[in-house]
């Protein structure tokens, strides 16, 4: 009786070290699971952060692009009004000299 009770006890320890390593690989895998969603969480809140960045870096050069484009229209327009006085200036001139001629 006693290798009966030895083989009954052997097959005991293997269906307990069985259990034991199911339970191990059940918490193993809800652990990872967890783990999975924390990270993917983390790496959200990160690319959210991220995009927030690049949005105001892109607002900041439209606003320099805007005030890039002011300040041209408005040398455009100086420049214009300056053009327009020179051409005056040179037609008078012009009228001047062949009035004396």
């Amino acid at each position: 009786m006693t290798m009966a009770s030895d083989i009954k006890s052997l097959g005991e320890d293997i269906l307990s070290s069985f259990n034991d390593r199911v339970k191990f690989v059940t918490d193993l895998k809800k652990e990872t699971a967890n783990s999975l969603a924390s990270a993917e969480s983390d790496r959200l809140k990160e690319f959210k952060e991220f995009m927030k960045g690049i949005a105001e870096r892109q607002r900041e050069r439209e606003k320099e692009v805007g005030d890039l484009l002011h300040g041209f229209r408005a040398e455009l327009r100086e420049m214009a009004n300056t053009w327009q006085q020179m051409t005056h200036k040179m037609q008078e001139k012009r009228k001047a000299v062949s009035g004396r001629a």
